[in-house]
């Protein structure tokens, strides 16, 4: 009787939903700020190397 009744409560729409709002709370931001991160040291790299190439271009 207890199966029953805690089937009754977790059907599998509700425990997926559940799922997607775990995902949509912890594992969405992570992989945004993990993409905002690699933006970052990306942006970073590529100013780096374009300032590198214009000092070397003004020298010669």
């Amino acid at each position: 009787m207890e199966f029953v009744v805690l089937q009754n409560s977790f059907p599998p729409a509700k425990l997926s939903r559940y799922v997607c709002t775990l995902m949509e709370h912890c594992v969405l931001p992570w992989i945004i700020q993990c993409f905002y991160f690699m933006d970052f040291w990306g942006n970073s790299v590529y100013l780096f190397c374009s300032s590198v190439t214009y000092i070397k271009n003004s020298l010669t």
